[in-house]
């Protein structure tokens, strides 16, 4: 590959450790009861894996541990797995009473789990029309003390460094490292921030060197649907051509600076939003509402109530007929996480299925009421109807009332979802270390943005943002509106402001005043572009959107800074005294 490109860069590139920052820090309670069964009230991204390492630590069986979800104040991952839970647990066991554990915020930024930090070397050739010719690439994470996420975030952001381009020779090799820093877990991106603002940033490089437009460059290599991705895996929903050309529209691109020290800088993204199993479960209510069930918690990004209009949907219901349970180990049905992007992908169509149960049922016990096939029969306006001229129809109400006293008893449906199709081809993909083997529900993207430097701080002001995902059909619009905001909102501080710094071993800056986060006013208005290809597989041919609003921030906003004042920042974040130095240096000051 290297040998047929007219130009090879190598670079190498730095990420800092950055905290999730979430409003609500750690918190727990647990009890023990007299049988000795555990019970754990946490704000937790799963009630299930919380009950598996809690059954772990202490070798109980999963029947003695059960996890309730309590509201959450924010997660973006990093209250995925157990930190407080465990301790909590063993001094209810000493103490023989309830024990409440929240940590301070000071303990949060010394003690929790937050990105790794990761050292990225690319090495990529191009041929002289801009076609990309191969990538060689080694990905170091810094997970800390402890393996924890290491393996897994470290094995996703090599599969995700080929970025959503068509390039036939790819070589990347990941590793998770230990050190003598706080462990480092799930974060928003799990993997694909940290190399994506190494590769992006060197897709700018190159079209400088080739004399090509940014945006023509990734409009070339961009996939498109049929595509077959480096790990042998055919992608069908491709949307990020037409998210390139919105995303830079809604800045107005051009390729020249708009005016001195402003600039524009681009970047793609992608991200999967389909992996693991799920099982839901819809329950009939005696007035013919419905509550749903899932092992699904709602995390701030509104899952609760797009699963409830997936399942109003299916069944020809208004919304405020279905209402969602909290997650219970004792009582809901299996989840593996609400993490990557994977509620609307892959419990969403969990509970689609167990809604057209349900359907099923229902149709069943009044084709005898009505005297019609079941198939004939619709929905609407609460009741079962026979479509045409006669009329006919009997209330959901009834049916309820039917089957919970006279018939079959009530009504449920249960279904379980998973992804179970074609993997990562062994013949085109040699993985070692891999930790998963399959993905789907692929999302796609493009950032644009266009700043102003003040030349004689290195002071950053960003002017302009418009964000387009390819998000396969958006179940409720201005959720998808507001994770994209959010999540660009986030990456803004990765790029230009947050890092988690040491000295001796030390936290540095374990607090809000001293980990600066960017506030309103450092946001301006984000144009949050919706593009729907829709996803075959994904319920209502919807994917995912959580994750990949953080992704291509930095590297767009690291393309813009250079497009702007010919400095180019290799370590995140950017800050004004990096560049206030990196300017001197370039005057020969």
């Amino acid at each position: 590959g290297f040998r047929e490109a007219d130009l090879v860069l190598e670079d190498s590139f730095r990420t800092p450790m950055v905290h999730q920052a979430y409003l609500e820090p750690h918190g727990v309670i647990a009890d023990v009861s007299a049988t000795g069964k555990v019970t754990v009230w946490s704000p937790t991204q799963s009630v299930f894996m919380a009950q598996g390492r809690i059954a772990d630590a202490f070798g109980l069986p999963l029947t003695k541990v059960r996890v309730i979800v309590t509201c959450l104040g924010g997660g973006f991952g990093g209250k995925v797995e157990t930190l407080v839970e465990p301790i909590a647990v063993a001094l209810a066991q000493k103490t023989r009473g309830p024990v409440k554990l929240i940590l301070t915020r000071e303990e949060e930024f010394i003690a929790a789990k937050p990105r790794h930090p990761a050292v990225v070397d690319f090495k990529v050739g191009a041929r002289k029309d801009g076609t990309l010719a191969a990538i060689e690439a080694r990905l170091v994470y810094d997970t800390g003390a402890f393996a924890d996420d290491g393996p897994m975030v470290a094995s996703v952001g090599t599969f995700y460094a080929s970025q959503p381009y068509r390039i036939p020779h790819v070589k990347i090799d990941g590793y998770a490292v230990y050190t003598n820093h706080a462990l480092c877990g799930a974060f928003r991106g799990f993997g694909n921030p940290q190399q994506a603002y190494a590769f992006e940033s060197m897709m700018d490089m190159i079209a400088e060197k080739l004399g090509i437009d940014p945006l023509e460059l990734r409009l070339k290599n961009a996939l498109e649907g049929g595509d077959s991705l480096v790990i042998g895996q055919v992608v069908n929903s491709v949307g990020l051509k037409e998210c390139l050309s919105k995303s830079a529209r809604g800045i107005g691109w051009k390729s020249d600076k708009p005016r001195e020290n402003r600039g524009q800088g681009l970047a793609s993204l992608w991200h999967t939003s389909a992996n693991l199993f799920t099982q839901a479960v819809v329950k009939m209510q005696q007035d013919g509402t419905l509550v749903l069930s899932t092992g699904a918690s709602d995390i701030g990004q509104g899952s609760d109530t797009v699963l409830c209009q997936i399942v109003a949907e299916t069944m020809g219901l208004p919304l405020e007929d279905v209402a969602v349970s909290t997650p219970d180990t004792d009582t809901s049905p299996y989840n593996w996480a609400t993490v990557a992007s994977r509620t609307t992908y892959v419990v969403g169509n969990a509970a689609r299925l167990a809604a057209i149960d349900v359907k099923a049922k229902i149709f069943e016990l009044a084709a005898e009421e009505l005297d019609a096939a079941p198939h004939l029969l619709e929905i609407e306006d609460r009741h079962v109807i026979v479509p045409g001229p006669s009329g006919r129809r009997i209330s959901l109400q009834e049916i309820a009332t039917k089957a919970h006293w006279r018939k079959g008893g009530p009504i449920m449906g249960v279904a379980s979802f998973g992804m179970e199709g074609p993997g990562f081809d062994p013949e085109v993909c040699k993985l070692t270390g891999a930790v998963l083997r399959r993905r789907g529900g692929f999302v796609f993207g493009s950032h644009a943005v266009e700043v102003e430097v003040d030349p004689a701080t290195g002071q950053v002001t960003v002017l302009k943002i418009a964000a387009a995902h390819d998000v396969g059909r958006a179940v409720n619009p201005m959720g998808v509106e507001g994770q994209i905001q959010g999540g660009f909102a986030m990456g803004l501080g990765y790029a230009l402001y947050e890092e988690i710094r040491y000295q001796d071993g030390r936290v540095l800056n374990p607090s809000f005043l001293d980990y600066r986060i960017p506030t309103m006013l450092d946001v301006p208005d984000i144009e949050a572009i919706i593009v729907e290809e829709a996803d075959e597989g994904g319920p209502f041919g919807a994917k995912g959107v959580g994750e990949p609003g953080l992704v291509g921030v930095a590297p767009a906003v690291a393309n813009a800074i250079y497009n702007a004042v010919g400095v180019r920042i290799r370590e995140l974040p950017i800050t004004a005294e990096k560049l206030y130095w990196a300017l001197k240096e370039k005057r020969g000051k």
